[in-house]
């Protein structure tokens, strides 16, 4: 133990008078024992130990350095991925100029039918009434906004929730037999409190059906076309 103790005390006596000296010529004075004179004396830097630092497969490897998220692959997939999703928003973006002189747009989330319409309003429009009436220019509409996303409800401008069983559309206008193009059996008020409109799918002929208000439904928008 003795030994031990004077080993130890001889090397941070020798580190302390080699300040000022070169580390490496003071280090070879001691050939038998390491002192680790300073911190210029490291252990050689070897292709294999750089290696190690960097990563199994080097620094532009699969795993590539510590703390990258992935390999370039990735990144360029991700890139992709954005430009992608950047297109469709472009494209949800544009309105859709209608035979009758009217711009539609489907609302870029699923709200409540309230929500839908101030959704609309921020953009300068409202819920659809105009395209809706028309027959023909709503299976128009629908086909071009609403069949090419999936969607299988949209919300549109008719609701009693005014007075029950009395339908009317945004505009104020009363909802008829003739312009309501309702569903067979619709409206029908089931389980209660169904007091706003919607379109359904091409699969029930674009027709409309009453549902709960507070459903989350993307919405159809409709704005006179000003080309100024």
């Amino acid at each position: 133990m003795r030994k031990i103790v004077v080993i130890i005390i001889a090397c941070v006596t020798f580190n302390v008078q080699a300040q000022g000296t070169s580390n490496n010529a003071q280090c070879n004075k001691q050939p038998i024992l390491n002192c680790n004179c300073g911190s210029e004396n490291n252990l050689p830097i070897t292709p294999e130990s750089t290696q190690a630092r960097q990563g199994k497969n080097g620094p532009k490897g699969e795993k590539g350095t510590k703390g990258e998220s992935g390999s370039t692959r990735d990144f360029v997939t991700q890139i992709e991925q954005l430009e992608r999703e950047l297109e469709t928003a472009k494209e949800e973006m544009k309105w859709y100029t209608a035979s009758n002189g009217y711009q539609y747009r489907v609302t870029p989330g699923r709200h409540n039918w309230q929500k839908s319409r101030e959704v609309c309003q921020d953009m300068g429009a409202d819920l659809t009434v105009v395209g809706m009436k028309d027959y023909n220019t709503r299976v128009s509409i629908a086909r071009v906004l609403l069949k090419p996303r999936s969607i299988n409800d949209a919300w549109i401008g008719l609701t009693d929730a005014e007075q029950e069983g009395v339908w009317k559309w945004v505009d104020g206008t009363p909802a008829t037999t003739s312009n309501a193009h309702w569903d067979r059996g619709q409206p029908d008020d089931g389980g209660r409190g169904q007091d706003c409109g919607n379109i359904w799918p091409e699969s029930r002929g674009f027709r409309t059906d009453d549902d709960h208000c507070e459903t989350a439904y993307r919405a159809l928008c409709e704005k006179f076309f000003n080309p100024d």
